[in-house]
Formats: C-alpha cells, sequence, structure tokens
C-alpha cells in the first residue's frame, strides 16, 4: 500500500482505520484488524466506475451496496450500468447483517 492505516490499538490484534491505495488507482478506505479488511468500509473501483460500500470480515465482503460512480470517466467502465434495485426496509437489513458480522465486544 501506499499509505498505512492509521492505528486505533496496539498488539496482535490491533484494528485500524485508513486508506490501501492499489497500483491501479483503486482504493478501499475504511477498517483493518490484523492487517485485514474488517467492519465498516468503501472499496472504489475507480479504473470500472464503480463503488462497494459495506461490512468487511477477513477481506470478504459480508453485506453492503455495489453504486456506479463516474462511469462516464472511468478508464475501463463496465459494459452495463448497475440496475436500480430497491428493498424493503434496506437500512434495518443493513443494520441486521452489521450486528450479525460485527458484534459488540
Amino acid at each position: 500500500p501506499t499509505e498505512y492505516p492509521i492505528p486505533r490499538s496496539s498488539g496482535i490484534n490491533a484494528e485500524y482505520g485508513g486508506t490501501l491505495k492499489l497500483p491501479n488507482n483503486n482504493r478501499f478506505e475504511g477498517s483493518f484488524s490484523e492487517d485485514k479488511k474488517n467492519g465498516p468500509g468503501s472499496h472504489y473501483y475507480l479504473d470500472r466506475g464503480q463503488m462497494y460500500e459495506g461490512v468487511w470480515v477477513d477481506n470478504i465482503p459480508k453485506c453492503g451496496e455495489m453504486k456506479d460512480i463516474q462511469r462516464e470517466t472511468a478508464p475501463r467502465p463496465t459494459e452495463y450500468p448497475i440496475p436500480s434495485l430497491e428493498l424493503a426496509n434496506a437500512a434495518t437489513v443493513v443494520t441486521q447483517a452489521r450486528e450479525e458480522f460485527m458484534p459488540e465486544d
């Protein structure tokens, strides 16, 4: 990474918040733990004009939303835009997922 996350704690299970910039200019902004994406965060796929915003556990996205962002100016945009999708009670679904994947200690 070109920028190192900012530590929130120290020790073997250190938690960090910060930005991970990749060589292709894509980036992840959010929470890290044990050098992995853990907790809330946003991954910007600037080469495709998309962003994933959600909850991560050990580098795996668990619950979130993929959105088109600036597709018209992206170097390699996806062939088709992401269609609109509406979920009844979306906020409740996200809250329940965060509680499941990020239980409070």
